[in-house]
């Protein structure tokens, strides 16, 4: 069982089979009432702490990794294999939103969605954290990549121009061991508002319109972490 932060996995220790090292039976949390388990998706899910052995070339093409913090499944995909960070073969995996509700294979030929909604997810730990039935309306919060990398950007009036080492997520896996070398995590959370028609005035002040609002969708929070192994574990 791996345990942190409240989210609670049990997964296949590899013991006897190191390809599936990592993968999870179950998932429970302190901070929702969503629970999951293996049987529920069309796919194997990894716990994202513990990765299975790849070989060279790798055996997986995707490695679905289930993320407590949006009650989902995120895919990373395999990209290629480089010489990097001081080690003569890595594989790349870079990360792929694929929405399991209509790809519930979740394989490498899965498209990948521009975002993903995550408001019932979210809604779901505030009414526990809160006690109260606040529940966020349907649609309001998603996911996407940084700059929507990779998509078009047009539905935030932002001329956006991502690029793959400043956007995109990537992770690197030493192929015998499925340890991750390193990883950059990077992601945006971005909220489908609604906005009140305003009139501005001569003077620079506005007053509301009072017609329909409209919604815009609006950046709100881009994440980007670093993480690399240290020498230690590699000694």
């Amino acid at each position: 069982t791996n345990g942190t932060n409240g989210f609670n996995y049990t997964i296949h220790n590899g013991i006897n089979n190191l390809t599936i090292k990592g993968q999870m039976i179950d998932f429970a949390s302190e901070y929702t009432t969503f629970k999951t388990a293996s049987e529920d998706w069309q796919t194997d899910i990894f716990d994202g702490l513990t990765f299975p052995a790849l070989g060279n070339p790798p055996n997986r093409k995707v490695i679905n990794v289930f993320q407590p913090d949006f009650c989902r499944p995120l895919q990373l995909r395999y990209n290629r294999t480089v010489a990097a960070f001081g080690f003569g073969q890595l594989h790349e995996y870079v990360l792929k939103l694929v929405d399991f509700e209509k790809c519930p294979e979740m394989d490498e030929n899965c498209p990948e969605a521009d975002k993903l909604d995550i408001t019932k997810c979210l809604s779901g730990r505030l009414i526990l954290i809160t006690k109260m039935n606040a529940e966020i309306p349907e649609e309001t919060i998603f996911l996407s990549k940084p700059h929507f990398y990779g998509h078009n950007s047009s539905s935030t009036n932002v001329n956006f121009k991502p690029d793959f080492h400043q956007h995109e997520s990537t992770i690197y896996f030493e192929p015998l061991t499925g340890a991750p070398v390193r990883a950059q995590l990077r992601i945006q959370l971005n909220t489908n508002a609604w906005i009140d028609r305003l009139k501005l005035n001569a003077d620079g002040s506005t007053d509301p319109t009072r017609t329909r609002a409209v919604r815009r969708f609006v950046p709100m929070v881009w994440i980007d972490q670093l993480i690399n192994l240290n020498h230690e574990p590699l000694n």
